[in-house]
């Protein structure tokens, strides 16, 4: 910013700003991120508010993170447009109206810093200050409130009351407490009143649940732009009979979001503005590309007009444009009211009382990955006597850069600009990583993803739930019963199981309980208490299960012992090719990388699993290999389950490795004879270096000169024939395998040991949010959706999953969209033909494809982000989820809609499907429901068919810990069955109700307190809960207090304890020696009695409270003397 000031023009513009207030500036010559310089100096220079219009949404959030850079975040806001079709319903909570809400609000500040919009934002009016109570709920410590209003007033906000606060535009009111996720907080608000004042406000972590910092007062935004203060409800509510305001008023009341109604007549024509109107009169306004900004308003003009004149036909409620919109002319009418700096490639010189200035500059070169060109584009700047900058996303890249670039005059920073700039006059080179390699530049999205739940909300037990008991197997559980047991009432699961039968397990002994998990769909038998079946298939899993086990301990074993090729370090070349990497890598990504190098420079053969989902990397991963392989002269084979994926491997081996001395083939039936026998004796003969190829490869007369790498992409989808000719290839060479469907981590820790993965769990950080919506059938929405991708230059998936009539709605759509060219491929197709059309269509021949399921899983296809699912109500969550996967693979804006019959009212369970499926984000809850399926048959897929029967005969769950128990026991390590003595107590030991209301959050409670194993987690627990839920009660109080003795007595000689009203008594297992007990009485300050029979017993006499605390003292006295000898 500083070597700006050294630029006359520069100087001209912020000295014409300061001279005229209404000063008009155009500025020719500054190209990408140097016009951020010139907004981020006129900002410093001058003191007054700027506001950067662009034409187009992408490049305008560009700006906005140049000047974050440039300025501060804390300086900088960005107002997006709502990207709702004119006259379209707006949804009542997403990412962008979270943007739209903190920009309203950063705007009544006193000095509003920079605010960066669009052309279209600005056209779109919002409620005016008078109209919203957009100051916010500000609430403080000490402050008097009423509970009752202030749950009225988050509900007119938009909020909506939850069990559990976990993601922004939830509430939830327990007591005197109330937790409140808003825009513009990181984290949620925990808001706790004494009786009708503010006594504490805490932010919480939306994961744990838990309290991580005070604060003295808190700032919650509405949910939307419409939040209508007391004063205008009265009026509402005071309006005549029949008019627009009462029917506003009524529709409000009856829980319709005041969201909904933005489009309403009558009321809203009083106060909607432009978002100008919030701006102090002496802002700045900088116009990026103003030509085409006016081109772009007048557009969205014709497309509001147009969508008005469609529906002001059938809709007589709605207002006219001119009071929802801003028009174009009225835009130019309202910019003219402030001092404007037009930023454009060129000047008008025709256009007379305006200044008009020249800031050369230019774009830089790409080199195109070349390092050689780049050296001498280097060199080049420097003799011209430039200052050099080089700009990259992460210290890896600067650290790959510094030992690229070597001894030069050249500064590498992490450091975020969109684009870089040459500007000859000021000696300045300004280059980033991003333009030089060509690679994508990632962005940080200001959005908020959920940061997840915990495992006990996934897994939460629900009445109608299956169980697995593991004495008595599988059951169905019907809720929580409060049972007296001696006479004192404590919570216990009810669970049926056949013919009737009923189990009462106490909630302190839960670890004995698991929730059935298996693939959804799959309906377990119901066992026989008392029967024999579930003890016979618990043995027979548990055999199968140490068997396999044993196997792949002993493979693996049988493998290290080998001795493969160890590969050579990375060289120069290998670092330049992972410096191309478009992309920037994720963590996982880097991890997987550097497993596969360890274990390939290793003497012994690799076989390595690496799991992720598509787009995650792993065919960088599976690259990046084959290049050190290459660096040791060795061949390498990839083999593939389908010629379309092998197609697309081929062109990203190419791709990347094209500009080395490599030979690169593909082998697959799209080849015809004479190119396969030409391929088949390049191989033999040491001239093709990569083959890339489908099961042709395993044929018998295919003969490698030098193997050095198999790489085998989704092994479980090969035949039992294939897989026994993999085998036979395996023995001495590296093998990587990958595969799309994701592994369980409580897997992978059971199987540590005998087999070595990489998991991929991290998305790629350029990866936007699918925005989804669940709508009727509807012709209209259809062909605007399938259009608007098409005019973005993408292509859409339209899912049909019945092959009878998917001709016939291949037609309709043509019909639909008779501009578009669309083509259908399902799996009952032949082979060859599916692949044609499937290989087409990536291809960009076809701008939709009309498919069933058959959506090739492992094939990446960037380019298709709008996906539209007939009769989603048909589909399963997990089919639901890893179809909407298959969009969003790129950069760009992805979409799905979920088609239902229209006026069909949907099952409970279809809607509850859809519903997480369109809720869910990359961490949210749906996704985590979808992934556990998606988990339990990939874990099918990894360990085989066999292995699979027994996950849905016993279980996830038990599985997985039947497997650890295995493991451990094969590996010579001790399983040690925890036993406790029995436990009684003659108090009330429960969760009420009236403290925790929902049953299972309280079912989580028990089975969190039931799987501690520490005294300090029991604490942890005390504290969580007076955290969430206040002071506890005395019932909760004994449950704790309880757990903590049965904690305090493991490992001692006890059989049984009794906690009475006056006295209680401990029955040993053993007699205690003379010094024992001597040392017992020694460490006491109470009485004990003891008594011999049967058993050793130890009496102790107490009044009410006291006799927790002296059996916990009796305890721990036990601990330290039982030893002693």
């Amino acid at each position: 910013m500083e070597r700006l000031k050294d630029s006359d023009a520069a100087c001209e513009v912020v000295h014409t700003l300061r001279r005229e207030r209404r000063g008009r500036v155009v500025v020719s010559g500054l190209v990408g991120s140097s016009r951020a310089l010139l907004v981020a100096l006129l900002r410093r220079e001058t003191g007054r508010a700027v506001i950067v219009v662009h034409p187009d949404e992408r490049p305008a959030e560009d700006r906005k993170e140049d000047l974050e850079f440039l300025l501060s975040t804390e300086q900088v806001v960005f107002f997006p447009q709502t990207e709702i079709p004119p006259y379209r319903e707006p949804r009542d909570f997403s990412s962008i109206t979270e943007a739209r809400a903190t920009a309203v609000d950063w705007l009544c500040r006193e000095d509003p810093g920079v605010f960066v919009t669009t052309a279209r934002a600005l056209m779109e009016k919002i409620p005016s200050q008078k109209l919203t109570s957009s100051a916010a709920l500000q609430l403080a410590t000490g402050q008097d409130v009423d509970l009752e209003r202030l749950v009225r007033e988050l509900v007119l906000m938009g909020f909506s009351r939850q069990s559990t606060v976990t993601q922004v535009g939830e509430m939830s009111v327990r007591g005197g407490i109330v937790d409140v996720f808003s825009f513009g907080s990181a984290q949620p608000w925990r808001i706790e009143l004494d009786g009708d004042t503010v006594s504490s406000i805490r932010l919480f972590d939306p994961d744990t649940q838990r309290s991580v910092l005070e604060a003295d007062e808190a700032r919650i935004l509405p949910l939307h732009e419409l939040v209508l203060s007391g004063e205008v409800l009265s009026l509402l509510e005071n309006a005549p009979l029949n008019s627009p305001e009462r029917d506003f008023h009524s529709r409000i009341h009856e829980g319709i979001s005041p969201a909904a109604l933005l489009h309403s007549r009558g009321l809203l024509a009083q106060g909607m503005v432009s978002v100008l109107d919030y701006l102090p009169e002496d802002s700045v306004v900088v116009l990026e590309d103003e030509k085409k900004l006016l081109d772009k308003a007048h557009y969205f003009e014709k497309d509001v007009l147009q969508s008005w004149e469609a529906v002001s036909k059938t809709e007589t409620s709605l207002s006219p444009p001119g009071d929802l919109y801003v028009m174009a002319e009225e835009l130019g009418q309202l910019l003219s009211r402030f001092a404007r700096v037009s930023v454009a490639g060129v000047v008008d010189l025709r256009e007379e009382g305006v200044t008009k200035l020249e800031i050369p500059s230019r774009e830089p070169e790409s080199v195109g990955r070349n390092i050689r060109v780049l050296h001498r584009y280097l060199d080049e700047l420097s003799s011209y006597g430039m200052e050099i900058y080089i700009l990259c996303d992460s210290a890896n890249q600067q650290e790959r850069l510094e030992e690229i670039i070597g001894e030069r005059q050249v500064t590498v920073e992490v450091a975020r600009l969109s684009s870089g700039f040459i500007m000859p006059e000021l000696k300045l080179g300004v280059l980033t990583d991003t333009e030089l390699f060509s690679r994508y530049r990632w962005r940080r999205f200001g959005r908020r993803l959920k940061l997840g739940i915990s495992i006990r909300d996934v897994s939460a037990l629900r009445p109608g739930d299956y169980v697995v008991h593991f004495d008595y197997g599988i059951g169905i559980y019907r809720g929580l019963k409060r049972l007296p047991v001696d006479g004192h009432e404590t919570d216990c699961l009810q669970i049926e199981y056949a013919a009737g039968d009923k189990l009462f397990i106490p909630v302190d002994q839960l670890s004995l309980i698991q929730k059935y998990e298996a693939e959804e769909g799959h309906v377990p038998s119901i066992h026989r208490i008392g029967g024999t079946l579930w003890k016979r298939t618990k043995a027979r899993a548990k055999k199968a299960i140490k068997d396999m086990a044993q196997e792949l301990i002993e493979i693996q074993a049988a493998r290290r012992a080998l001795r493969g090729h160890s590969f050579s370090p990375d060289t120069v070349w290998q670092k330049e090719v992972e410096s191309s990497f478009v992309y920037e890598e994720t963590p996982d990504q880097l991890q997987a990388c550097n497993d596969v190098k360890n274990d390939m420079e290793s003497s012994a053969p690799m076989e390595r699993l690496v799991c992720g989902d598509v787009g995650y990397g792993k065919t960088e991963v599976a690259v990046r290999a084959s290049f050190k392989a290459l660096m040791d002269s060795k061949q390498v084979v990839v083999l593939v389950p389908t010629t379309v994926l092998a197609q697309q491997h081929y062109s990203t081996f190419l791709e990347r490795l094209g500009n080395y001395p490599v030979k690169i083939e593909m082998l697959s039936r799209f080849k015809n004879k004479r190119e396969q026998k030409c391929i088949v004796e390049g191989l033999s003969e040491g001239k093709v270096d990569v083959v890339i190829g489908t099961h042709r490869l395993l044929q018998k007369d295919v003969e490698f000169k030098d193997l050095g790498l198999l790489i085998v992409d989704e092994e479980h989808r090969f035949g039992v024939a294939h897989k026994e000719a993999l085998r036979k290839r395996k023995k001495l060479v590296d093998v990587l395998t990958m595969t799309a469907t994701p592994i369980p981590r409580t897997l992978n820790m059971s199987l540590m040991g005998a087999r070595d993965m990489s998991i991929m769990n991290t998305p790629p950080r350029d990866r936007l949010p699918i925005k989804m919506e669940i709508v009727e059938f509807n012709e209209e929405l259809i062909r605007e959706s399938l259009l608007r991708e098409a005019d973005r230059g993408g292509q859409s998936f339209f899912v049909h999953n019945r092959v009878y009539s998917i001709d016939s709605m291949a037609r309709l759509l043509r019909n639909l969209v008779p501009e578009l060219s669309i083509a259908v491929a399902h799996g009952r197709m032949r082979e060859r033909q599916l692949e044609e059309v499937m290989l087409r269509f990536i291809d960009g021949e076809f701008d939709v494809l009309v498919c069933t399921m058959i959506i090739e899983s492992g094939i990446d296809m960037p380019n298709v982000n709008t996906m539209i699912i007939n009769r989603a109500d048909a589909f399963g969550l997990a089919q639901l989820y890893q179809l909407r996967g298959r969009v969003g693979r790129s950069r760009e804006q992805a979409y799905a809609y979920a088609l239902v019959p229209p006026g069909r009212v949907l099952s409970e369970s279809a809607e509850r499907r859809l519903r997480a499926v369109e809720e869910c984000d990359e961490l949210g809850a749906g996704f985590k429901i979808a992934m556990r399926d998606l988990e339990i048959r990939g874990a099918g897929n990894i360990l085989g068919p066999e292995q699979h029967g027994f996950i849905l005969s016993v279980g996830f769950d038990l599985y997985c810990r039947l497997l650890e128990e295995a493991g451990s026991e094969l590996r010579g390590e001790p399983v040690i069955e925890e036993k406790l003595p029995r436990l009684r107590a003659e108090m009330d030991a429960y969760v009420p109700e009236h403290y925790v209301e929902d049953d299972g959050e309280r079912m989580g409670i028990y089975r969190e307190l039931a799987e501690t194993r520490s005294l300090e987690a029991v604490d942890e627990i005390e504290s969580e809960l007076t955290d969430r839920f206040g002071k506890i009660p005395r019932e909760t109080h004994s449950l704790l207090e309880l757990r903590r003795i049965r904690l305090s007595s493991k490992g001692l000689p006890l059989e049984s304890i009794y906690l009475g009203g006056d006295q209680s008594q401990l029955i040993l297992s053993r007699r205690l020696a003379k010094e024992e007990a001597t040392c017992l009485v020694r460490s006491l300050r109470f009485q004990i009695e003891f008594s011999v029979g049967a058993n050793m017993q130890i009496k102790v006499l107490h009044e009410g409270k006291d006799g927790l605390r002296r059996v916990k003292n009796l305890l721990k006295a036990l601990s330290s003397c039982a030893s002693v000898k």
